[in-house]
């Protein structure tokens, strides 16, 4: 058996024990994914399933594992880590921990395994919803998650999902964040070279400050992440007090060159983005130094979008986009003759390979 797939079967904890033997047993020896998501195993499940990965007489070729959902927790986290310093398993280049509730606590014993060489092989590292920065007291622990990223050991990594997370509506370095958390450290030189995905998204669950996202974008825009070619970033800024300089950093990023090969950009509503800046940010589009784009998901319910949706046309017009194969845009406050400018830019043939297209808008 190569690929063992029981995600979804209600198993719990003693099932696992089962499992567990015919691993500790060998029996397993040639296996290259294993997926338990979706059962309801628990923190003594997790450990379970983790001992016997890490007794097992041989280095497992144990290339994916998924444990999406299985609630896994700070104790099985715990388990889990242990479980990878043993080294049983360094072939693993998938790791899916998504939902599991790991709060900093969990976060903590995992960043400890990463630093350890535990996965020098990791390309797939899913941590979405996992209340990383959150502990159960409430209180704000970032501690965890700076370790993970200012890791050496994810050289490998081309995909990392932190989504609905809420790691970055705080300031960086904020009052109570126990550390000097920021989302700059995604793209520090030589970090991540070979990350080619970043989900930081989540509409409800993840927001990113202003000041969080014009240090993340300004780092970007030096190269810090040369092979990026998926981005979401999460809604955010403050209503009150929106200050432009997190999307203005982003704007001047998509026109430095250095994200040439982004394919896929999902820039959620955010309430430092109005109009001006928005259109700002649409003309960064338009140049053609991100010519490779064939996935546009953008939101904007601030302020008036005219001007920014006129940007667009012209830059579709000019086939500045014409790889686009997915087209989202949702908007508030537009003009008709906008967008009457952007249909004919689409129907005109400035993006020939467009297959879906969905337009929203609110006068």
């Amino acid at each position: 058996v190569e690929h063992l797939d029981l995600s979804g079967n209600r198993f719990q904890a003693p099932t696992m024990k089962i499992l567990s033997s015919v691993i500790t047993h060998d029996l397993l020896s040639n296996i290259l994914s294993l997926d338990l998501s979706d059962n309801p195993l628990g923190p003594s499940g997790v450990k379970t399933i983790a001992k016997a990965l890490s007794s097992s007489t041989k280095t497992l070729p144990l290339q994916s594992l998924k444990l999406a959902r299985v609630k896994a927790k700070a104790e099985g986290m715990e388990a889990l880590a242990k479980a990878l310093k043993a080294k049983k398993t360094t072939s693993l280049q998938t790791l899916d921990l998504a939902e599991n509730e790991m709060r900093p606590a969990g976060l903590k014993h995992f960043a400890s395994a990463v630093n350890a060489e535990a996965v020098p092989h990791l390309r797939a590292l899913i941590l979405k919803r996992n209340f990383l920065a959150h502990s159960p007291s409430g209180l704000i622990d970032t501690a965890p998650i700076s370790e993970l990223l200012s890791t050496g050991s994810l050289k490998e990594l081309e995909e990392l999902d932190l989504s609905e997370n809420w790691l970055f509506d705080m300031q960086i370095g904020g009052e109570g964040t126990g550390s000097q958390l920021s989302a700059a450290a995604f793209a520090v030189p030589g970090r991540f070279p070979k990350l080619r995905r970043l989900d930081l998204g989540g509409e409800y669950q993840g927001q990113m400050s202003s000041e969080q996202l014009a240090a993340f974008a300004s780092a970007l825009g030096v190269g810090g992440l040369p092979s990026l070619e998926e981005l979401v970033i999460p809604c955010g800024g403050s209503a009150q007090n929106p200050n432009p300089e997190g999307v203005v950093a982003l704007a001047n990023a998509l026109t430095s060159g250095h994200l040439s090969q982004l394919r896929c950009l999902t820039l959620q509503s955010r309430y430092d983005m109005k109009g001006e800046v928005f259109a700002g940010l649409c003309r960064s589009l338009a140049t053609g130094k991100v010519s490779l784009l064939q996935t546009l998901d953008l939101d904007m319910f601030n302020d008036d979008t005219t001007e920014g949706v006129g940007a667009l046309a012209a830059g579709i017009w000019g086939r500045k986009l014409s790889l686009l194969v997915s087209f989202r845009l949702a908007l508030c406050n537009v003009n008709g003759l906008a967008v009457s400018g952007l249909g004919l830019a689409l129907g005109g043939g400035g993006c020939p390979s467009l297959h879906k297209l969905d337009l929203r808008w609110w006068k």
